[in-house]
């Protein structure tokens, strides 16, 4: 493992890998969707603590898969930005149920998630895994605060808490 930093990856806006990635998306964006119609309320609060869980394994799958690949390094992998707080964040909200969290995902989730989607961009090396592993977080960024306002009625009105 490296200290240095590893060489981002940019998706030009509509060349295959990035209509990949928005196929991702949009397939996320159904199967939540269609749960948030489908599911009664007792199935949408343990769907959303499924949901949640798949976020963590997909969190720790990355940094397994950058072990695996020789790319983890402290400066790329430890999620102190913005889209790690995010995360976190989502995490927090859906497998865990910290209500507080919807609302920075609101405004974070909105712009993030539509300028990342928009030109998406690998930070820890350019493989497949690293590819799905990005737009289904971006997915996530993006639909979290949507679907959780979807599911629970949670409403910016409401106030914290």
């Amino acid at each position: 493992m490296s200290f240095l930093q590893i060489e981002h990856a940019v998706y030009e806006p509509f060349s295959k890998e990035w209509l990949v990635g928005i196929g991702i998306f949009s397939i996320y964006l159904l199967i939540v969707v269609a749960a948030s119609k489908l599911l009664n309320k007792s199935q949408r609060a343990v769907f959303e603590k499924v949901w949640g869980g798949a976020l963590i394994a997909l969190l720790i799958g990355k940094h397994f898969h950058l072990v695996q690949e020789n790319l983890w390094n402290f400066m790329d992998n430890l999620e102190l930005h913005l889209c790690g707080f995010s995360r976190m964040l989502s995490i927090l909200l859906l497998a865990f149920g910290v209500r507080w969290a919807f609302y920075p995902l609101f405004f974070w989730g909105i712009v993030g998630g539509f300028y990342s989607l928009l030109t998406p961009e690998l930070t820890s090396g350019e493989t497949h895994t690293c590819l799905l592993n990005i737009m289904l977080f971006m997915a996530e960024l993006s639909l979290s605060h949507f679907i959780i306002s979807l599911f629970t009625e949670c409403v910016l009105e409401d106030g914290p808490g």
